[in-house]
């Protein structure tokens, strides 16, 4: 509750030194405010702009969605503008490619204030307002990461995205140099489980640019990996009629293999070959072995030997 003050107690207040002091702080503070008011004085307004374009239209570069405008006039003019509220928001029909300088700016922001009252800066100084056809078209999505495993395992397959393609959306000048869209970046260490999640598409430096959906789900499989040794048949190619030996016959192979296909793994997923022609006969008695074929799903092949012998058959 609050309690009652008598008359008499603020008549007795009024005749205490304490009560001169703050009457003479409050004209002086009175003073100092009326000469601050009478004064040059700066402030910054943010007002808000709005863009209107033909339909099938789209700005190239996003544009500025406020202007930043320093005003300065005296105490009075500014302290009276501050009470009327803020600027309304400032459009612009746009039908064609333009550019927008500081005296455009000025002149259209001028009509919506008092003339006691001096523009002095505009932030941006300038907006270019260049127009491109609305485009969409559909990328592939691509991976950004560095997964590493616990050691014996690995990914039995690439990292699945879904949906592993999305919608763009923008100018037809910018689209047209985009070929695919990553992820945003993604490190994990010491992975030895499956994992799933979702994960934000990495934003381009043109804002106008948007994706549909601007997410998209990822799964990563995990599985421990064995290696496994192989002998395979070499195959002799050759553009000529020259018969030749090759000595060996059979190459070594190593790879890492997860386990799920490690009984499925044998010698006719491989094709490793010499090529046999006039050059590589002149080079010397040996020839270069070629891996033209072996699965995706197998890991750090090795190849013995790497060169095989041969002879020329009559």
């Amino acid at each position: 509750m609050i309690p009652k003050i008598s008359r008499s107690e603020i008549q007795n207040f009024l005749k205490t030194e304490r009560a001169l002091l703050l009457l003479c702080m409050s004209i002086a503070l009175i003073f100092w405010l009326l000469v601050q008011l009478s004064q040059q004085q700066k402030t910054v307004l943010k007002v808000p702009v709005n863009f209107s374009i033909p339909n099938g239209k789209i700005l190239v570069q996003k544009p500025p969605e406020h202007l930043y405008i320093t005003l300065e006039s005296e105490g009075w003019n500014l302290f009276y503008r501050s009470f009327r509220g803020k600027l309304k928001t400032l459009n612009w029909k746009i039908s064609e490619d333009e550019l927008l300088s500081y005296e455009d700016l000025k002149d259209k922001i001028q009509d919506k204030i008092s003339n006691t009252i001096e523009i002095k800066d505009i932030s941006p100084h300038q907006v270019n307002l260049k127009l491109d056809k609305f485009s969409r078209r559909q990328v592939h999505v691509k991976m950004n990461g560095n997964i590493e495993t616990v050691s014996q395992f690995q990914l039995s397959n690439d990292i699945q995205l879904l949906p592993n393609q999305v919608t763009i959306t923008g100018p037809r000048s910018v689209l047209q140099d985009i070929e695919y869209i990553q992820t945003e970046k993604i490190e994990i260490q010491n992975l030895r489980q499956n994992q799933f999640g979702e994960i934000n598409l990495q934003a381009l430096k043109n804002k106008q640019v948007e994706y549909i959906p601007a997410k998209v789900n990822y799964m990563m499989t995990v599985e421990q990996f064995s290696e496994k040794t192989l002998m395979v048949p070499i195959q002799v190619q050759t553009d000529s009629f020259t018969t030749i030996h090759i000595m060996p016959s059979m190459a070594k192979v190593i790879c890492t293999v997860g386990l799920s296909k490690y009984e499925t793994l044998n010698p006719n997923f491989f094709e490793i070959i010499v090529q046999v022609d006039s050059a590589a006969l002149a080079n010397g008695n040996s020839l270069p072995l070629l891996l033209k074929k072996s699965p995706d799903w197998i890991r750090d092949i090795k190849i013995s030997p790497q060169k095989v012998d041969f002879v020329i058959i009559e």
